[in-house]
């Protein structure tokens, strides 16, 4: 089977599963979410360390967990006090004083990316009602699979205008406008059959951009880091898709550019 055959054969299987937590919320849409992050975390460590960093795996798990504990509190003082205490440790465990601070670097990086982005798709399945915060968390990631899946054809098609050359030499301009075209059918559509949309089309109209524009920023970070170890994906755990960190880059950086948009227009009382 072809790796386009292969990619497609496993996205039929695996997302009525992802969305079917999805829309049970609750426990079981954290602890998928937190898996996740796990892998990415897991992925990004070999990558890093391939790259000749020093990093240790336990300060990056406990960054991941705390940041999405977080989920649970009224404030985040405690994860800021918690990503302070582990700065002094992580600097302090490194031997060597010339690597510490680089080691410093990648651990922060390594344990708060992947579940900084996706601590916002937790808060948003979490918006109330729960039927509103399914709405809204299944609509979001059926923007970025559209516009990922926009792109990749329209791209691979069309594209003739390199959009960063120096960084993924696939990227496109042509792609990005079909990303962006992407967005927009998957916004309309749930708007049309999920039943009492919970939100005013025109509100979340604003949010296809924002998944067009901000989702190859994620691409693009991690294309940076997988050509800096001069690997293709950063795993080959999911079947033509690569590594989690391939599938869920661009969500990682929508995520929360979404949430600052809704915040912003007061949806979660700004």
């Amino acid at each position: 089977m072809s790796e386009l055959g292969k990619r497609i054969a496993f996205g039929v299987a695996a997302a009525p599963v992802f969305m079917g937590v999805v829309w049970l919320g609750g426990w079981a849409f954290k602890i998928m979410v937190l898996a996740i992050v796990v892998l990415i975390q897991l992925e990004i460590v070999y990558m890093l360390r391939k790259a000749g960093f020093h990093i240790y795996v336990l300060p990056v798990l406990v960054l991941g967990g705390v940041v999405l504990a977080s989920s649970f509190a009224n404030t985040i003082v405690p994860f800021f006090a918690v990503v302070f205490l582990w700065l002094i440790l992580v600097v302090v465990l490194f031997p060597h004083p010339a690597t510490a601070f680089y080691g410093l670097m990648s651990t922060l990086f390594a344990g708060l990316y992947a579940p900084a982005g996706l601590l916002f798709l937790i808060l948003m399945r979490d918006y109330s009602p729960d039927y509103a915060g399914f709405a809204l968390a299944f609509t979001l990631i059926l923007m970025v699979w559209g516009s990922d899946i926009f792109a990749y054809f329209t791209g691979k098609n069309f594209g003739k205008r390199l959009l960063a050359p120096s960084i993924s030499p696939k990227k496109t301009w042509e792609g990005a406008a079909g990303g962006l075209l992407g967005a927009l059918v998957a916004l309309v559509l749930c708007w049309l059959l999920i039943p009492d949309f919970p939100f005013k089309l025109l509100t979340l109209l604003p949010l296809a951009l924002i998944t067009a524009v901000v989702g190859p920023f994620g691409d693009l970070l991690a294309s940076r880091l997988k050509r800096a170890v001069d690997v293709k994906d950063s795993s080959t755990l999911l079947p033509g898709h690569g590594g989690f960190l391939d599938r869920f880059d661009a969500m990682i950086a929508v995520m929360p550019a979404a949430y600052i948009y809704l915040f912003l227009i007061g949806a979660f009382g700004g």
